[in-house]
């Protein structure tokens, strides 16, 4: 999948006093940044991580359907290009 978007890959960012690494970070048309996570494992580390983001994300006005965007792998660990390039179409208003 190419769409010609430029991004960051594992770039790590400062929120208050604490840092992490979206998967990606890339930027609209309009120059507002989009950060992307993709939540490929299924433990309880894994989503107790994802959802630590979540909450530190939202402390920066950094929401889903907003200016963040979630994509997954399914239940056998595969995944769907197709659905993850419409996510990030609607995300980069393409």
């Amino acid at each position: 999948m190419s769409l010609g978007l430029p991004f960051h890959y594992d770039e790590t960012i400062t929120i208050g006093s604490r840092q992490l690494s979206p998967d990606f970070i890339g930027a609209r048309a309009d120059g507002r940044l989009v950060f992307h996570e993709h939540c490929g494992l299924n433990s309880e580390s894994y989503r107790a991580r994802s959802d630590w983001k979540s909450g530190l994300y939202a402390s920066a006005d950094i929401y889903p359907g907003d200016n963040l965007i979630y994509t997954y792998d399914d239940p056998e660990g595969n995944i769907n290009t197709r659905l993850i390039e419409a996510v990030i179409r609607d995300a980069y208003m393409l």
